[in-house]
């Protein structure tokens, strides 16, 4: 069972919660197989059915939702290794709040662009699917919390007159950083 909270502390309702397995490969390399997801409850728990197992072992959960904070509703996202039996909290321990920006061809801010992002490990293995951060045309760039770590990261916007499609893949998230810019 995971109890998880937000970056502010709270009950992270309808949370979504991914498990996933490492899986090697016949030439020694690995990749990540999702293993269950399920969402938090009004309580921000999250029971893993039994015939995923009981004993949570070397396994990396990601947590993702959104929350009220100051400037507006935030996005989440956690990882962590779980090696432990019953209830497992999972909280904003490592997280970095980011502001999000996407700048058209002559630097001025375009507000409306949707945001996707999948998650590295310490080894640059990717171990999300890419995963949609805001919804397309939001009118607000959204701050984002993640853990320190790396991560690949895309900005989508379509103005009046041109489409952008911008990567900052391989960013590595730091206790400096507090923006992430698309230009």
């Amino acid at each position: 069972m995971f109890d998880v909270q937000t970056p502010t502390g709270t009950i992270a309702q309808a949370a979504s919660v991914f498990l996933y397995e490492k899986q090697k490969n016949e030439d020694g390399s690995y990749q990540y197989k999702e293993l269950w997801t399920g969402l938090t409850n009004t309580d921000g728990v999250v029971r893993v059915p039994s015939h995923i197992g009981t004993d949570l072992k070397d396994l990396q959960v990601v947590v993702q939702g959104t929350f009220d904070a100051d400037n507006g509703n935030s996005w989440f996202m956690y990882s962590r290794e779980v090696n432990d039996i019953g209830t497992v909290t999972l909280a904003s321990d490592n997280t970095v709040p980011v502001q999000l920006q996407t700048t058209n061809k002559e630097g001025k801010a375009l507000t409306n662009a949707q945001y996707f992002i999948s998650l590295k490990d310490e080894k640059g293995v990717t171990l999300t699917a890419t995963r949609s951060i805001n919804e397309e045309n939001a009118t607000v760039a959204p701050t984002v919390y993640l853990d320190k770590g790396a991560y690949n990261m895309y900005a989508h916007v379509k103005d009046a007159e041109d489409t952008y499609f911008l990567t900052q893949s391989n960013t590595t998230i730091t206790d400096a950083t507090t923006s992430l810019k698309f230009d």
